[in-house]
């Protein structure tokens, strides 16, 4: 009897983890691995014989873009800021030639500042951007750290609660079920 008893026991408890163990550490198989991102494009452009940085700010289709504030970034640093006419053209007066991001929107291009007596030939005299005008939601799944906790996102720790604590109900059940029939078997023998 009382091994019949520990092969019940021994059931309710792997029921109980294979309700509660995640579903995804029981699959076999490798992690997949994130894609690497290519390393950005830097841009070299020529600065005028003044040492300004020209530019437009145009759209996707290619149209220009009135009233777009393009700014000029050293290290996370502002360093010149501006606002496109209605041709999408900009010009930042004063700039040093070295290494920045220009920006407008959320657009950001990395962009190499030459000055016009050492540029190299394939340097653009005037930068472009192309304000992206795509919004995509939800393409990072739950990248909020308020919404995870040890990498697991509320739903499945709701479930994971609700499975412990049914495995914890099963085993205080199968417990007093087991004292319940010694109690029996203890009345039952002469």
């Amino acid at each position: 009897m009382t091994r019949l008893r520990t092969l019940r026991f021994a059931m309710v408890v792997t029921a109980g983890l294979g309700v509660a163990a995640p579903h995804c550490l029981l699959q076999a198989g490798e992690k997949p691995v994130a894609a690497k991102k290519a390393a950005p494009k830097v841009a070299d452009v020529t600065l005028t014989q003044n040492g300004a940085l020209a530019g437009a700010v145009v759209s996707e289709a290619g149209s220009p873009v009135d009233g777009a504030i393009v700014t000029l970034t050293k290290e996370g640093k502002p360093v010149a800021k501006t606002t496109t006419n209605a041709k999408g053209k900009f010009a930042l007066a004063s700039v040093r030639s070295g290494s920045y991001e220009l920006k407008a929107g959320h657009t950001t291009r990395l962009v190499r500042l030459w000055n016009s007596d050492v540029a190299p030939p394939a340097s653009a005299e005037n930068a472009t951007l192309v304000m992206d005008s795509t919004t995509v939601r939800a393409q990072d799944g739950y990248s909020d750290p308020y919404y995870e906790a040890g990498g697991l996102d509320f739903i499945s720790l709701g479930t994971l609660g609700v499975a412990t604590a049914g495995l914890a109900v099963g085993i205080v059940n199968q417990s007093d079920l087991n004292d319940i029939q010694d109690d029996i078997d203890s009345v039952g023998s002469p």
